[in-house]
C-alpha cells in the first residue's frame, strides 16, 4: 500500500489546521492528543518491538499506581528511520 491513499483519507478525515500550509501531510492528528499525562519516544530501529513496550508500560503504571483512566493518558511513539 502507497502512502497517498492513506494520506487522502486522512486528509479527508480530519480538519485543516488554522495557519498551516497546504499539501499532502497534516499534523492535525496533533489535536486529537487530550491526556492530561503524555509521554511520547521517537525509535530508529525495532528492537524487538521494545518502543510499543515502553509505551503499554507507561500506560499501565498510570493506571494500576495512579488510577489514571484512558482519558487521562496518552502515549505517541514515533517510528522513523536512520540516514546513512
Amino acid at each position: 500500500m502507497t502512502a497517498a491513499p492513506m494520506m487522502s483519507a486522512i486528509a479527508e478525515s480530519v480538519p485543516a489546521r488554522k495557519g498551516t500550509p497546504g499539501g499532502p501531510w497534516s499534523d492535525a492528528w496533533l489535536d486529537g492528543i487530550k491526556g492530561r499525562t503524555s509521554s511520547s519516544s521517537t525509535v530508529v530501529t525495532i528492537n524487538d518491538g521494545f518502543a510499543m513496550v515502553f509505551a503499554a508500560g507507561f500506560l499501565n503504571l498510570n493506571k494500576e499506581c495512579y488510577g489514571l483512566g484512558d482519558h487521562d493518558l496518552t502515549a505517541v511513539v514515533g517510528l522513523r528511520h536512520l540516514r546513512c
